[in-house]
């Protein structure tokens, strides 16, 4: 909320009560909150700015011992009083929130797999492309007296290489992406975390550097079937 409203610690805003009365307040501070927006100021505050006491109509509290047989006695106790409308617990909003989710997880699960299958297909035509205009100096090579390790390693070093250019570059690209996209599929009521954990980069490394040593490891029947003749049709 204080991001759409453009509202940081020490500016003022102006609130409404349930009874329609306005009244400004200096903003001390902002806090995350994951489900929905709320307002926190102590009685005394409320009382100084609308010029009544608050009248509560919630409580909020903690339980000693929060089981599920200690959520459903309290949950009994609480709803057979007359003056209690409804009881909530943090548990039920956060199985609300997933349950919500579920959508999105089947998106990023489908974004993964389609960016996986991307990824082979890139390496893999960068890799085939390269094999293919250095056919001769690689049949060259092997007139020269180098085994297949030896050749694969030489051809195998410029790809990993490569790659690991480009997935460090990947990984500061994705960094800004990640942050353009979680800004942009928020809604006003739920706020995503900002934070990428060190797992995640190390699962895209791990995922391309897979990629590459499978792709590398398809080339190699190309190489070995380049015959030492080519070496002989270069003009030069």
């Amino acid at each position: 909320m204080a991001k759409t409203l453009g509202v940081k610690a020490g500016d003022t805003i102006t609130l409404t009560n349930s009874d329609d009365k306005t009244a400004d307040f200096t903003v001390s501070g902002v806090c995350e909150h994951y489900v929905s927006n709320y307002v926190y100021f102590s009685p005394a505050v409320y009382e100084a700015g609308f010029g009544e006491a608050p009248a509560y109509n919630a409580i909020m509290s903690i339980l000693p011992e929060d089981t599920q047989e200690a959520r459903d006695t309290l949950s009994a106790d609480l709803l057979a009083m007359g003056n209690v409308a409804s009881l909530n617990f943090t548990q039920d909003n956060v199985k609300q929130v997933l349950n919500m989710l579920n959508s999105i997880d089947a998106v990023v699960v489908l974004i993964i797999v389609c960016a996986a299958s991307l990824a082979f297909v890139v390496l893999y035509n960068l890799s085939n492309i390269n094999i293919a205009e250095r056919v001769k100096e690689i049949a060259t090579i092997k007139v020269l007296g180098f085994y297949d390790p030896e050749v694969y390693a030489y051809v195998n070093r410029e790809n990993v290489a490569l790659t690991l250019i480009g997935t460090l570059l990947g990984l500061a690209g994705g960094i800004a992406l990640h942050s353009f996209v979680i800004t942009t599929v928020e809604v006003d009521a739920v706020m995503f975390g900002r934070q990428i954990y060190p797992q995640s980069f190390a699962y895209a490394i791990a995922l391309t550097l897979l990629f590459s040593t499978l792709v590398n490891l398809v080339m190699q029947r190309l190489l070995k079937r380049i015959s030492m003749v080519e070496s002989m049709k270069a003009p030069e």
